[in-house]
Parts: C-alpha cells; structure tokens; sequence
C-alpha cells in the first residue's frame, strides 16, 4: 500500500511527532508498505530524499522558523497539497493538528487522523510568556482543524487512552471509529550501554548526581517547576547537574531566572539536540524528570526507560497510562516545586532504588511498548480501508 504520512516535522530534527512518524514509518516498510513522508524542512534540506527507504518530500522556507510558529501550519498546508495531488496514493495518515485539512485533498483517498492531542489540551495551558497570552487568539482556529480532521476522517488514531475519551467528549464521536495505539520506543538506539564517554568530557561532568529534563521548554511540559525546584535539591545534594534538552518560549525566563538562583555553574541550557543525539544523554543521567501539566502520551518517559533511566513524572494524561505498567514508581500528583524537590532528593538519597527503577522500566516497555506493535495494529487498521 502506498502511504502518505502528513507530519510537520520529522527525524533528525524533530521532536515527539517527528520521531514518531520516522519510527513508525520504518516498521510499515518491514510489512511491506511504501511510505511518503510529506513534511516541513530547514532551508538546509533536501526537498526530495530517499532516506531508510522513505521518500520524504519537505516543503522548505526561505528562512530558519521556530517549531512553534504560527504559519508552519499555512506553510505545510499550502505546499502539502500539491505534492499529495503529484502521488498516486491509497490512503493519507495526518499527524496532528497541522494535518487536519489534508481531509478534504483527496476526497476519493481514505484519510486516517492521528490524534496526538486535543484542543482540551489548552486548558491546562498556564500563561507564563506573551505567546500563551497570544496563543488564546488562535486556539479556536486549532479547535476547528481539529474538529475538521476527525468528523472527515474513516478512522481516528488516538495515541492514549486519556486523548480518546477527550475526543469522544470534545465532538460526540462513537467509539467504534477511534482506535487507541501506544507509542513505542526504539529498543537499539536507547539502552543503557551506550558510548556516552565524549558527552560526559564535553559537559565536564565525573562523578555528579545528573538530572535530566527533555522536551520543549514550553508551560504546559513544566520545565520551570523542575528549575524552581533546584536551590531545595541543591542543598541536599550540591554536587548535582541538571541538563534541560530543548528550545521554547521559555528560554528567556531560563537565562533569566539562573542568573537570579546563581545557578550557571549547576545547569545546562543544552538547546535543542537532534533525536539521533540524544539516547547518550539518557545514558549518562541518574533521573528524567517529567514534570508535564498534561501530556498527551509521553514519548520521553518510554525513551528514558529503555535506557534503563528512571523517571519521576507528573500522572496527567497520557503519563497515567504508561504508570499502570510501572506500579511501583513514584508519581508527581502534586506539581510545585516544594513536591518535586522533595521526590528528587528522596530517589536521589536511595541509588539502590533507582538502579532497581531503571531495570525494571526498561523491560517494562520492551513488553508492552515497541514500534513493531505500534506498526502492526496500525497495519490491520489499514486493511479496514
């Protein structure tokens, strides 16, 4: 079957969606599908590549944007649809919001909407930056796509539990078309025995307690709960560091709110890194802490725990799913500052404990969460078409 994948973005330079699409995109061509990637690229790229046996065609903008700019959706959508209408294909797979009009491109192709969040999602939002002031004004145009994609669509992908039963409640749709499929994690590129020696040299770290934070520096994944927290788990454990992986609207309070905590000697501001980078850096941390407000899934946490890293998260969305497997990890129900540090110095005071997490998360989601499964039941899906 020929496949059309609409992301925004995609690996390397990607986050959640983007890795997603790429993983789950490489086991569909092992079951014999052909995949054609339709996404946005970097000015750098290559509009046409023949990557891993996916044709990947990038719609390229003159100049550098962020993730979260406001016409990456304008972009994708105005030059997306003349390179669907170019392919002869049987079935179009949209990721997201951004995907949603692709509906109505080729009315005579079946559409599959993957449903990675929900506008519901904007109510946990807390307005810290000038963007989430903005961000209400165009909300209700997001809400639209969204209700656009799922009443047009022949099936509807929800990646949890949680976002199921919110577009079931959002837009009154039967059960009977929306499917839930976990994501998965790529078991050989995160593991805990990686070659993470360069890394450790770079950051100038040895024998320090490293806690980790990977996503976009945005308020809905609550990295600043994490930062506020660091004076409390400082005085416990003073040697510690803590990497933030990603970009966002809050940078500028970041650099801000180090230079207030005297804090640039214990945290670094690493950026965003490409997925292809980032499994050493798991590696080499002693906790992944997942602070999210909601979290539609929570690709990140599967990551650290195939990495035989434990993780301290919130239980809010998604995250709550990926708990019920991890009985005996502790949970964020509380998200403060006072709460988190707490939690951390506790795990951090018990080594023992986190080597035991850490074992035990890994085989957890070799069980129940790998790509193969994902593309599998995605698979049988399409035979539904």
């Amino acid at each position: 079957m020929r496949i059309g994948y609409v992301v925004q973005q995609f690996y390397p330079m990607a986050y959640g969606s983007g890795v997603h699409a790429f993983e789950l995109s490489r086991e569909l061509i092992k079951l014999g599908h052909e995949i054609h990637i339709i996404t946005k690229g970097l000015p750098t790229q290559k509009s046409y590549e023949f990557f891993q046996q996916i044709h990947i065609h990038r719609i390229l903008p003159p100049i550098s944007v962020p993730y979260y700019f406001p016409l990456n959706i304008a972009l994708l959508w105005r030059f997306g649809k003349k390179i669907i209408k170019k392919l002869d294909l049987d079935v179009i797979i949209g990721h997201g919001f951004e995907s949603s009009l692709f509906a109505r491109v080729v009315k005579d192709s079946p559409f599959i909407y993957k449903a990675v969040g929900t506008i519901a999602l904007q109510r946990h939002r807390k307005n810290i930056t000038w963007r989430d002031h903005l961000g209400k004004f165009y909300f209700p145009l997001l809400g639209y796509f969204e209700r656009v994609a799922i009443h047009h669509a022949n099936f509807t992908i929800a990646i949890s539990d949680a976002i199921k039963q919110e577009i079931r409640t959002e837009y009154n749709i039967l059960g009977g078309r929306i499917y839930r499929i976990y994501n998965g994690v790529n078991l050989e590129r995160f593991h805990p025995l990686q070659n993470s020696s360069l890394i450790q040299k770079q950051l100038g770290f040895d024998k320090e307690k490293i806690i980790l934070f990977v996503g976009r520096l945005s308020p809905i994944k609550g990295p600043h709960l994490l930062l506020q927290a660091i004076p409390a788990i400082l005085k416990e454990f003073p040697q510690s560091k803590f990497l933030f992986i990603g970009d966002g609207p809050l940078k500028a309070y970041f650099h801000k709110m180090i230079h207030s905590f005297r804090l640039n000697e214990h945290i670094k501001l690493l950026g965003f890194i490409p997925n292809s980078e980032i499994p050493q850096y798991f590696a080499i941390a002693n906790l992944c802490i997942i602070p999210s407000l909601y979290e539609p899934f929570g690709l990140v946490a599967l990551e650290s725990l195939a990495s035989e890293t434990p993780i301290l998260s919130s239980n809010r969305g998604g995250l709550a799913e990926i708990h019920q497997f991890l009985p005996k990890f502790p949970i964020l129900t509380s998200l403060s500052p006072f709460s988190l540090s707490k939690s951390v110095i506790e795990l951090l005071s018990d080594p023992a404990k986190l080597k035991r997490m850490g074992r035990i998360g890994r085989k957890v989601v070799a069980k129940y969460f790998t790509w193969e499964k994902n593309a599998k039941k995605t698979a049988k899906l399409l035979e539904k078409l």
